[in-house]
């Protein structure tokens, strides 16, 4: 990939060269450690002065799905995802200063990440919450995530603990 995934190497007098379209990509969904992270990434985009992209991420349809049943529960389930980016968005804005963008894509939740990423060279950090009561699972997700992204794309990836207080999230920054 470019030049510009390799900017966390590059300092200046104590101060990382900041690319212009520089990102990060939140994976969000209803769950409040999906918040945590929102919240955590747009105030460390606020600092370094980069945006924030929202990934929503539905999982496919199951296909013994009747065709219009199908786009019934697709609409209904875009329909979520755009109210979700509207309640986030504008706290998000309060917390950088900047409306973040919203995408919503149907897949595996690994394979979609990993696709965004490739798809933007822009996106420069990967930010995920984890859920505080360890409800989120073990094993899947996070390492199909470190190979993929960590050894193909360069991209670092954040985790962030779904039971911070705004306080200490402010404190991290």
């Amino acid at each position: 990939m470019g030049c510009k995934r390799d900017i966390w190497q590059d300092v200046v007098f104590g101060e990382y060269i900041m690319p212009e379209n520089m990102k990060f990509l939140v994976c969000v969904n209803e769950k409040d450690h999906s918040r945590t992270a929102l919240r955590y990434a747009c105030i460390k985009a606020k600092w370094r002065k980069c945006a924030v992209e929202m990934l929503y991420v539905v999982d496919p349809l199951d296909y013994n799905t009747i065709f219009s049943v199908g786009d019934k529960i697709k609409k209904d389930r875009k329909e979520a995802a755009e109210e979700l980016f509207e309640k986030l968005a504008i706290e998000a804005e309060q917390w950088s200063g900047v409306k973040p963008s919203g995408i919503v894509r149907e897949g595996k939740i690994a394979d979609v990440i990993v696709n965004t990423i490739e798809e933007d060279e822009d996106i420069s950090l990967l930010v995920l919450g984890v859920a505080a009561d360890g409800s989120s699972g073990k094993g899947g997700l996070m390492p199909q995530l470190t190979n993929a992204v960590g050894d193909k794309y360069h991209v670092p990836i954040l985790i962030v603990p779904g039971n911070l207080t705004d306080e200490e999230i402010e404190k991290l920054n």
